[in-house]
C-alpha cells in the first residue's frame, strides 16, 4: 500500500487540520516530538494527489475527493457502505451492501483500500477534522479537538476544549480538564466530564460521568440521558427517551 510521510513545517504545538471524505485516524500526542508529523497511507491516488498548507500556525492536509464533480461516490469499507458527495435524482436502495439508484448497480466492484492518517503532534497541539465518513482517535493530552463529520466516530481520550458536530457519527471523550459543546442527530454521546458540557442529541443516547461541580446540559429529543454523579448543576432531559440521575 503506497505510503508517504509529512513531516510538519515548524517545530513545537501547532493545529493539525484534516479535511477528508473518508479516513481512518489516529492521533498521538507525543511530549518529546520536537515537531509534527503525519504518515498517510491508502490507495495511490490519494497519496500522491494529498496537499499541505501552513498558515498561521495551523497546519492542514486535505485529500483528493474519490468521485468525479456531480457524481455520487459509493465506498465499500469492511462491512460498511458509504454514499457521499454529487446529487441524487430518484430512488436509492442499499440491498446486501450494494447500492442501487433508479434500480441501476452503482456499487464498485472490490473493496476500496482503506485510508489511514497516523498523526504524531507535541505537547500544546490541537486538532481539527472535517471528514465525511470512517473514524478519529486520540491518545494524550490535546489543548483543542474540533470534529465536524457526517458519519465519523470520535474517541478523544484527553483534551482541554471540545467542539464536535456530527450526524450520524458516536462522540466518546475520556476525560474533560475545560468544557465540551457536542451536538448530535442520531450519534451517541459518551463523556466523562469534570467542568462543564452541553451535549445535546435528537435520537442519540447520552451517558455522562461527571463530578460534583460539573455544569451539565444533557439533552435529547428521543433518546435516553443518563448522568452519573453531579450535584445541583447537572441538567438531564429527554422528550421521549427515559432519563436516568444516578448520584
Amino acid at each position: 500500500m503506497p505510503k508517504r510521510t509529512f513531516p510538519a513545517p515548524a517545530p513545537g504545538a501547532l493545529t493539525f487540520a484534516l479535511n477528508a471524505e473518508y479516513a481512518q485516524v489516529e492521533v498521538a500526542v507525543n511530549p518529546t516530538a520536537p515537531a509534527a508529523v503525519v504518515i498517510l497511507s491508502g490507495p495511490d491516488d490519494v497519496v500522491t494527489g494529498a496537499r499541505t498548507d501552513f498558515t498561521a500556525g495551523t497546519w492542514s492536509l486535505r485529500l483528493p475527493t474519490e468521485h468525479a464533480s456531480g457524481m455520487p461516490t459509493v465506498m465499500t469499507r469492511g462491512r460498511s457502505t458509504f454514499v457521499t458527495g454529487g446529487t441524487i435524482t430518484g430512488n436509492m436502495s442499499v440491498i446486501g451492501g450494494q447500492v442501487f439508484v433508479n434500480g441501476r448497480l452503482v456499487t464498485p466492484g472490490p473493496a476500496a483500500e482503506p485510508i489511514t492518517v497516523q498523526v504524531i503532534l507535541p505537547q500544546e497541539s490541537s486538532l481539527r477534522t472535517d471528514i465525511t465518513a470512517g473514524r478519529v482517535e486520540t491518545r494524550g493530552r490535546l489543548a483543542t479537538v474540533e470534529h465536524s463529520t457526517t458519519s465519523a466516530d470520535l474517541t478523544a481520550d484527553t483534551v482541554d476544549w471540545l467542539w464536535a458536530e456530527s450526524v450520524s457519527g458516536d462522540v466518546t471523550f475520556v476525560r474533560m480538564a475545560d468544557a465540551a459543546e457536542v451536538t448530535t442527530v442520531s450519534g451517541d454521546i459518551r463523556a466523562n466530564a469534570r467542568a462543564r458540557a452541553n451535549l445535546r442529541t435528537v435520537s442519540g443516547d447520552i451517558r455522562a460521568g461527571v463530578g460534583p461541580d460539573t455544569q451539565v446540559d444533557a439533552t435529547s429529543v428521543s433518546g435516553d440521558v443518563t448522568v452519573a454523579g453531579g450535584g445541583p448543576r447537572v441538567r438531564a432531559n429527554s422528550v421521549s427517551g427515559r432519563v436516568r440521575t444516578l448520584r
